[in-house]
């Protein structure tokens, strides 16, 4: 008895390619990878030797501690550089333990109510999604909000502007924040999260 074929005729079954062009086509593709990322770090790497040769010989003590002027041989960056500090300072003392607390919160104390299960996981999508914007989209939203549209700026009231900096950073980093601490809780073993809970009880 004949075994009829399901294949119409006329029509060529496809052959694999052969392992050995399988390798060559992974190795071309590697090679290439490769080369890509050295010539991106030869061109970073040429970038930063010609600013640190000719920015070098220009930078000393005075021009970090001098303040900001409009006359470039006597401009300084000693206000940029502490209120840099002023700023990752007051955002770290609210996003560490905000964004740990919440972690911790919305992981371990999962609600039983079928509306706040809902509201849990909206937050939860919300703040995912709010980790994956870019800094740059974060920091445009505050100056149009804060520098434009509500001209919050410019008022001579330095910590109200550090304030209002500080709160655009939080708004960028605590999601990130929120995500990191979320992924080590998921790995860390059930026993040392056990005892953690039982330390906060008496």
């Amino acid at each position: 008895m004949s075994r009829v074929d399901d294949q119409p005729v006329g029509l060529s079954r496809a052959t694999p390619r052969s392992p050995v062009w399988r390798r060559w086509k992974n190795r071309l593709f590697l090679w290439v990878c490769i080369a890509t990322a050295s010539l991106s770090m030869l061109i970073l790497g040429a970038l930063l030797i010609s600013l640190t040769i000719k920015g070098l010989p220009t930078l000393s003590w005075s021009f970090v501690i001098r303040p900001p002027s409009s006359d470039p041989a006597k401009a300084g960056i000693s206000a940029a550089l502490f209120g840099t500090i002023w700023v990752c300072s007051v955002c770290g003392l609210f996003v560490f333990p905000i964004g740990i607390g919440t972690a911790v919160f919305l992981e371990e104390f999962k609600p039983s109510n079928i509306w706040l299960r809902r509201l849990h996981g909206f937050v939860q999508i919300n703040i995912s999604n709010l980790a994956g914007v870019p800094s740059v989209v974060y920091g445009m939203i505050g100056t149009a909000a804060f520098v434009y549209m509500f001209l919050m700026f410019g008022r001579g009231e330095p910590a109200f502007e550090i304030g209002l900096t500080s709160f655009d950073q939080f708004r960028s980093v605590a999601p990130r924040q929120f995500l990191q601490v979320k992924a080590e809780g998921r790995g860390a073993p059930p026993t040392k999260i056990e005892s953690g809970v039982a330390a906060t009880y008496r």
